[in-house]
């Protein structure tokens, strides 16, 4: 049996050391050296081929093209394609050929990992390419492809010469600072960068000298009783010297009176160990200083970094290096030797003040140097900030924040005018929780810059210092503020909120990877088994009596949905695009492969079940299919006397009552809106607006009255979540910026990550919207008011906290996804364009939409405390399939996302210009709607819904959540004043008639038993493990033949000729690689939404309104009821609701609707 690919990773990676790869490597070299030799003598000839499977797609940019960046061997990802990156090393041994086209080597990364590297097709290109390459020789491999081999090791395979050139290592300090740069702009991980830059310290010629110097300077300081400063003398002798042992001493010294010296000690003994021979003395001389010496610790704590919270006055920063003319006379006779001796011999003579300036001076000498070594150690600082990890909890002090502050400060420290050294000291303050220790620095750095402390005061760098520093501060300042006044919004935590929300506990969420590992074994499991019992004659119609169903079960198992052949997308993405960076990749792998495992076993697996009367529903499956079990109560009632297309209504139950899950945060509307039409000069309603997609895809056009022309059209939104009224709000004021790009609109609205200039611009429009929440007209007594506290908290937490990094964020959509949304990564098998499924992947897999998303969506990822969890998000689900595929007609060389990305572009715009042009004014407010009576401040929100006179509605899917009179009394009530248009769609409506489901014609009818939750027979049968030999009844037989008439019709030509009349079966593989639960779903709906849709508008019966809304307002103008247009959607794999249903009414019996919403 073949290894799977888990299995093959496995042995791969536990060969994979670095004695194994070299100890391999030989073997086969000699192996292959014997064959050699036997192949001359014999006179045989060798034949090379290579698998088409196994070759690595076409590179994406050039070799040497400036646009790569670095990857090391331990980043390197299985069966995929490096975009983009370049694997940088040596030859560690020596070359071996596999034949006269090929050749094999290992080869070592800048960080010592080792991977071996097999070439093809020399003999395609020069002589000089097919040369032997010698031990230590330098080489670059753009976009490496790695791929596990037939023996069960993984290497990397390069196909073509041209990927694969010389490299000449860095030497000086400038070549290893550019490389580490490189690192640093597009590397998953910081290792590669900080090697880099440590390299490039080493390189600098005098760096032992400075430290020297540095360290000399401390002892005159210690002497003079100027402990702080002697500290930061050491601290920066260190720092260039790690193995200084008098610089360490001088460090402790320093800070014996500080608190600070017992963590200056434990990371004495852990750098400085290695680096000489003399670390017991320097234990013996810590024990003298301290009175004990602290056990060395494995890694960096908040100990170690204490003193880089002071100095405690701005008097301490004058003279921290080197003052302002010994630094410009670096002219001295005898050079800094002279100034060295000098100092010696002051020092000797107790004139430590003088001593100290000497060696001063002497540093001076290499004030290039020094300004180098600033720069790396600031630029080590920032390649850390990069190392921000989403599962990391607030404040944590983690090992890399903890050596990011002691580099930034010792960068401050070499050059007190580096304003980038600063900036990120109060980055690593605030991410380690010391927010006010960065503003006190930040004053600090304002006034010695002020006053002239620093060197080089009067210097357009020290200017440039202050106005960065001051911009910084400011900032520090408004967060500062606006967290003291954040609080939790909830005593339970948003995690905490989710797990109940999803019924899971902690231990059950850790145990995900696990769950997932036995899903696909599971799944591959039954594959086989269903392929066995094929082959072994189940499909010819053998075996006992009672064998009917199982016969129909082979029969479909052997149908055209066995034979389809599914779109490999888990093994296609990786190899054309690679894993997005911050992903997990083996994790993401198994995610797609589940996903394909599903496409290619769910149609015909199901279908099989379907046709042969075998499919059960659990118990989970019931009460999804009928929301609840109060529908089941209804039917039971009537004596399980049901029939297709009969509605089954549960919101009238006493003490039931359906309700909006306010657990849940959305950052987009969940189903698309359908084109509703507004109207210039007029007010439009939309309640539960979520993401204004009611407005964006608007159909405006002028009222018919002469009164409303030349006036805007007045936008009204009213939303019971704060968040989405707090983010609406923001994009609201971002559509009528003239400042902010469109394109930072489409981040903020939908991205899971920004751009920096994206970020800038949200946090300006939050600003404005804060303000006018906090102003005085806002806080004006009325049912409908801009204020609310929640709205604000949302607000000010946006703009107290940073974001999380692009990775972070990549690793928390993926995660929700997987988590809310794992099905969605199946509909890509559904696409026919491999084009439409690479960017739909990179979608799903990281949320990103638009260009250099470079941090993590504040309004996704950073909410205050205790806020509702984020939905299972698809941003896609804004447009409905028909609006792609007319974006797709007009531009067929564009992908599925670029389309969706240029279409709600246009949309924006467009509003953007109404907008601007004063012919559109938006107004959001958090309101709830309830039936009325139900509560007075429900009747006033209402109340002031009818005093707007609002000319059209937009009631989303509100209706789902009433009891159907309580809504149309509420409905015309806010109508009271004529001339209203109400649009509205339903997208629970399929769980109140039966027959929408095809589970409710089978035998059995298994959508309205509750099975056993104790049992296993359902599940038992829902895997097709056994059959049912009693046979079937003439009334089974009855309901099989309808069901498989559904099957045929869903499944088959008809499906396929409608997909091809609507030009569906251009983007879409028809039917979809899903189950035909969802397929069948669809046309029974097709069937039976006009039942549910008369039922609808049957209780808004006027006769009743007296007895379920007494407090309802009737008039001439609401006393009507006339139905407009109805709509149902059209299929699409990645819509979250195919079903939904669509339809507009009036309750003004003088309005023509045929004429009001005609287009």
């Amino acid at each position: 049996m073949k290894k799977t690919h888990e299995q093959a990773a496995a042995t791969a990676f536990s060969n994979g050391s670095r004695a194994g790869l070299i100890r391999r490597f030989n073997k086969d070299r000699e192996r292959f050296a014997q064959f050699e030799r036997e192949r001359q003598i014999s006179g045989m000839h060798s034949l090379a081929t290579t698998f088409s499977m196994d070759i690595k797609p076409q590179m994406s940019c050039s070799a040497g093209g400036g646009e790569t960046a670095p990857i090391l061997a331990d980043e390197l990802e299985l069966s995929t394609t490096h975009r983009g990156r370049v694997l940088l090393g040596r030859v560690a041994e020596g070359d071996a050929f596999l034949n006269g086209s090929s050749s094999a080597f290992l080869l070592e990364d800048i960080c010592g990992n080792m991977v071996e590297v097999a070439v093809y097709n020399l003999a395609q290109s020069t002589p000089e390419a097919a040369c032997l390459l010698p031990m230590g020789k330098g080489m670059a491999i753009f976009e490496p492809f790695c791929k596990v081999r037939q023996d069960g090791t993984y290497g990397v395979r390069v196909d073509h010469p041209a990927e694969l050139t010389a490299w000449e290592a860095p030497a000086k300090a400038e070549e290893w600072k550019s490389l580490g740069n490189r690192f640093v702009r597009d590397s998953r991980g910081v290792q590669g960068a900080l090697l880099c830059y440590r390299s490039a310290l080493e390189a600098l010629s005098e760096r032992e000298t400075m430290a020297l110097l540095l360290s000399n300077a401390s002892e005159c300081q210690l002497r003079l009783g100027a402990n702080w400063k002697a500290a930061r003398f050491a601290a920066a002798a260190t720092a260039l010297d790690t193995g200084n042992p008098k610089a360490w001493l001088r460090l402790a010294k320093g800070l014996k009176d500080t608190g600070a010296a017992e963590g200056a000690s434990r990371r004495a003994l852990r750098l400085a160990d290695g680096q000489h021979a003399d670390l017991p003395l320097l234990k013996t001389q810590l024990s003298q200083t301290l009175g004990s010496v602290p056990e060395r610790g494995a890694t960096a704590t908040w100990e170690e970094a204490k003193w880089c919270l002071q100095p405690a006055s701005v008097t301490e920063w004058e003279g921290v290096l080197f003052g302002e003319e010994q630094c410009k006379d670096n002219q001295t006779e005898g050079g800094w030797q002279h100034l060295r001796q000098q100092g010696g011999r002051q020092f000797a003579a107790g004139q430590f003040s003088e001593a100290s300036q000497c060696y001063l001076k002497a540093l001076a000498f290499f004030d290039q140097d020094l300004n180098r070594a600033s720069i790396l150690f600031s630029n080590m600082a920032a390649a850390r900030l990069l190392e921000s990890s989403s599962s990391k909890a607030a404040f944590s002090e983690s090992p890399s924040d903890i050596e990011g502050l002691i580099e930034s400060v010792v960068s401050a420290l070499l050059d007190p005018l580096n304003a980038k050294a600063w900036m990120r000291q109060c980055r690593f303050l605030e991410r380690l929780g010391k927010r006010p220790a960065a503003i006190t620095k930040l004053e600090q750095v304002t006034e010695a810059t002020r006053c002239k402390h620093f060197p080089y005061a009067e210097t357009s760098r020290a200017s440039s210092l202050l106005s960065s520093v001051r911009a910084e501060l400011s900032q520090l300042q408004e967060r500062q503020g606006h967290t003291q006044l954040s609080k939790p919004l909830s005593s339970t935590s948003t995690e905490q909120q989710l797990r109940d929300r999803l019924g899971k506990t902690p231990q059950a969420a850790d145990e995900g990877v696990e769950d997932l590992d036995q899903y696909i074994a599971r799944v591959e499991a039954m594959d086989f088994r269903h392929k066995m019992a094929v082959s072994k004659g189940l499909g010819k119609g053998k075996g006992k009596a009672g064998t009917e169903m199982g016969a129909i079960l082979a029969q479909a198992w052997l149908g055209p949905l066995s034979k389809r052949k599914c779109p490999e997308f888990h093994t296609e993405y990786p190899k054309q695009r690679g894993w997005p960076r911050g992903l997990d990749a083996e994790f993401a792998r198994k995610i797609l492969y589940s996903a394909y495992l599903d496409c290619k076993l769910h149609p015909w697996h199901v279908e099989g079940l379907m046709r042969s009367g075998m499919f059960k529903f659990g118990r989970d499956a019931v009460i999804k299919r009928w929301h609840g079990t109060a529908p089941l109560r209804v039917i039971a009632e009537r004596g399980l006397n049901v029939r297709p297309g009969d509605v089954v209504d549960a919101r009238h139950f006493q003490g039931i009552s359906k309700k909006y899950d306010a657990r849940i945060r959305s950052s987009f509307a969940n189903n698309p809106n359908r084109q509703e039409t507004m109207f210039f000069g007029t007010t439009h309603v939309a309640v539960g607006f979520n993401d204004l997609g009611s407005l964006l895809g608007a159909h405006f056009r002028p009222a018919g009255e002469p009164e409303l022309a030349g006036r805007p059209l007045r936008f009204v939104g009213l939303e019971m979540s704060e968040f989405s009224v707090a983010k609406a709000s923001v994009v609201a004021e971002l559509l009528g910026s003239k400042k902010c790009p469109i394109s930072h609109v489409l981040q903020v609205r939908y991205s899971s990550g920004w751009s920096r200039c994206a970020l800038k611009s949200f946090r300006s429009a939050c600003r404005v919207v804060l303000a006018q929440l906090e102003s005085e007209d806002s806080k004006k007594a009325g049912a409908l008011r801009l204020s609310n506290m929640v709205v604000a908290a949302y607000l000010r937490h946006w703009l107290a906290v940073e974001p999380i990094p692009a990775e972070a964020a990549r690793r928390r959509w993926f995660g929700n996804a997987h988590l809310q949304n794992r099905n969605v990564f199946g509909a890509v098998g559904s696409l026919r364009r491999q084009g439409d499924r690479l960017a739909m992947l990179s979608y799903l897999l990281t949320g990103e939409l638009g260009d250099a998303v470079e941090v993590g969506s504040l309004c996704m990822w950073s909410v205050p405390e205790g806020s509702p969890p984020l939905e299972a998000e698809l941003a896609l689900n804004a447009l409905p399939a028909e609006v792609f595929l007319e974006e797709a007609s007009a531009s067929p060389q564009l992908d599925l996302v670029a389309l969706f990305c240029g279409r709600v572009t246009r949309d924006m715009q467009r509003v953007r210009w109404l907008r601007q042009s004063g012919d559109l004014t938006i107004q959001l407010y958090w309101a709830v709607l309830r039936p009325l009576g139900l509560s007075a401040d429900g009747d006033a929100v209402a109340a002031a819904v009818a005093a707007l006179r609002p000319y059209t509605f937009s009631w989303s899917n509100v209706i789902d959540y009433f009891e159907l009179r309580q809504f149309h009394a509420l409905a015309r009530h806010c109508s009271q004043n004529g001339n209203a248009v109400h649009y509205a769609y339903s997208m629970n409506w399929t769980s109140e008639v039966f027959g929408t489901c095809i589970a409710d014609l089978m035998p059995g009818f298994p959508s309205i038993s509750l099975p056993d939750p104790e049992g296993t027979d359902g599940a038992n049968a829902s895997l097709g493990m056994k059959a049912d030999n009693k046979g079937l009844s003439l009334q089974d037989q009855m309901q099989l033949k309808a069901v498989n008439e559904i099957l045929d019709m869903a499944l088959g030509p008809v499906a396929a000729e409608l997909a091809k009349e609507s030009g569906m079966d251009n983007l879409f593989a028809v039917p979809f690689f899903d189950t035909p639960l969802n397929m069948t779903s669809w046309w029974l709906c097709q069937e039976y939404h006009e039942q549910w849709l008369d039922h609808f508008f049957q209780q808004a019966d006027i006769s009743t309104m007296s007895r379920c809304a007494p407090t309802a307002t009737l008039s001439r103008s609401n006393r009507g009821l006339t139905r407009g247009r109805k709509s149902m959607a059209m299929q699409c794999p990645f819509s979250r609701a195919c079903t939904s249903v669509y339809m507009s009414w009036t309750y003004d019996p003088n309005l023509r609707l045929q004429v009001v919403i005609s287009e």
